[in-house]
């Protein structure tokens, strides 16, 4: 038998892993001295620019687009804690 949920449409999932590399990052600041937050990477400023940019109007509301993201610590055990 086979259920169609027509309720809940299908949700995809990406993770992608960021390295920081730029003088500072060790400690938490930009090369210029501020500081920096891993969920500046999903700021409203760098969302916009990326919905607009690519034109995802046409695909996808810009509320529903900020709601997607999310941004997690990186630690090596992640799937153990998720499971454990």
């Amino acid at each position: 038998m086979t259920l169609l949920n027509f309720a809940q449409p299908a949700i995809h999932s990406y993770t992608s892993r960021v390295n920081f590399v730029f003088d500072g990052a060790d400690d938490n600041q930009y090369p210029n001295g501020t500081r920096f937050n891993i969920n500046d990477l999903i700021a409203p400023v760098i969302l916009r620019e990326v919905y607009d940019k690519n034109s995802l109007q046409q695909l996808i509301t810009h509320k529903a687009f900020v709601s997607a993201f999310s941004v997690d610590p990186y630690t090596p055990d992640r799937e153990f804690i998720w499971t454990g």
